[in-house]
């Protein structure tokens, strides 16, 4: 993790539909000014991209939909251009919604995440939405079992722990992936202590002592309906039952400042 000159990100042209990934150069920048070296998002072509925002249930799979309203976010493509090939000295961290992994822990979207790792030659994914209830799922549909494929990694997920449903599908959750040497890295990771799953974050140490937290998390989005298996309603339940009156996003952020101290 050396000193290394910014590079501008080439123009890729191709007719293929790009999604929307993030990466982040390390070199011997203190740790403090690092979130002022973040790179933001960038499109990455790849033609199964795509699939890898898809529900995690199949399509002929009969449930019901409680996914928030919309309130002025954007999943829309922004930002700049991925560089390929990656360039020397850079440590690439790429996030995206994916919008739930499916129940059968041998379903091939876990295996078009893995191909994300090589298209974007990423050395951290981190994901938002795993939409799995893993507390009534087998030993063999755990997070750490889906990816036994990915060689050299360490990963760390959280999910709702307070939530009574006994469905397979509990919206929400969030997890990180870091692959390759930079696996060796990691000295630490953890999840969002409130046991909401509301985050999780993996620490890696550089050179010359260089330290790294990034962080992968899910802000709800508020929910009009109020529907009980929204993430924003999941929150906010159990926010209500400590006594809690804030709402599940200022409680996010506030939790989340709270926890870099």
């Amino acid at each position: 993790m050396s000193s290394a000159a910014p590079r501008t990100p080439q123009a890729i042209t191709s007719p293929t539909k790009t999604r929307v990934l993030c990466w982040i150069t390390i070199t011997q920048t203190p740790p403090e000014k690092l979130a002022s070296r973040m790179r933001t998002l960038a499109p990455v072509i790849n033609p199964q991209w795509q699939s890898t925002r898809r529900h995690g249930v199949s399509r002929g799979h009969p449930i019901q939909t409680f996914r928030a309203n919309q309130t002025g976010t954007s999943s829309k493509t922004w930002a700049d251009i991925l560089d390929s090939p990656k360039p020397d000295e850079v440590f690439r961290y790429i996030f995206q919604n994916i919008q739930g992994l499916p129940v059968n822990s041998r379903a091939y979207k876990h295996q078009q995440i893995g191909a994300a790792f090589t298209t974007t030659e990423a050395d951290m994914f981190g994901f938002a939405e795993l939409n799995l209830n893993l507390k009534v799922l087998g030993a063999s549909a755990q997070f750490y079992d889906r990816f036994q494929f990915l060689r050299r990694h360490h990963s760390v997920h959280a999910v709702n722990q307070h939530d009574t449903s006994t469905a397979t599908i509990l919206y929400g959750g969030a997890a990180q992936i870091t692959m390759g040497p930079s696996s060796h890295r990691v000295l630490a990771s953890g999840i969002d202590p409130s046991g909401l799953g509301r985050w999780v974050w993996t620490l890696l140490r550089g050179r010359n002592q260089t330290k790294l937290r990034i962080i992968s998390g899910y802000r709800p989005n508020p929910d009009s309906s109020d529907r009980p298996g929204s993430v924003y309603s999941q929150h906010e339940r159990y926010l209500t039952s400590i006594h809690d009156d804030r709402n599940p996003r200022r409680a996010f952020v506030k939790d989340l400042q709270a926890s870099l101290k």
